[in-house]
């Protein structure tokens, strides 16, 4: 394993399709709503794996994630949950939709070794057959997720 690796807990590890921003109760409720509407019009599908990344700048810890491939079911989920969200008046943060899984922490040079190792271990593809609502808030010791609401692609 790597050194100095500080793995994200399984129950944290996710794919961020669109950061929300701080909402208001209500609005959860109704982006919840829209979320469980889309995805019950989309199948589930396949994501593959394609390689490492470390994200952010520095010198210090950075995250390590694993580089998913941008299949068109993929970009068409994150797209209408995009734009139905925003035609229902929220404001959502505007960043450009980076598909990646992050595993946890690393120091910005990994031994290239040691990934290879626990690439080895990595499933090259995964079925999504769910999309999540998180809550985050940013803690010292790290991001904490409370599950919102929960819908199954379903179509």
């Amino acid at each position: 394993m790597l050194t100095e690796f500080r793995p994200l807990a399984p129950e944290n590890l996710h794919l961020t399709l669109l950061f929300l921003g701080d909402q208001r109760p209500e609005k959860l409720d109704e982006i919840a709503d829209i979320m469980l509407s889309i995805c019950g019009q989309v199948r589930p599908f396949e994501i593959s794996f394609t390689g490492w990344q470390l994200a952010g700048r520095g010198t210090r810890k950075r995250p390590l994630c694993l580089k998913v491939t941008a299949e068109p079911e993929l970009l068409e989920l994150q797209y209408k949950l995009n734009c139905e969200i925003t035609r229902s008046g929220v404001h959502l943060t505007q960043r450009q939709f980076w598909p990646h899984l992050t595993l946890g922490r690393t120091p910005p040079l990994p031994q290239a070794e040691k990934l290879e190792q626990l690439w080895a271990e990595v499933p090259q593809k995964i079925v999504s057959d769910r999309v999540n609502l998180y809550q985050s808030r940013l803690l010292p010791q790290g991001a904490v997720h409370t599950l919102i609401q929960g819908a199954r692609l379903s179509a």
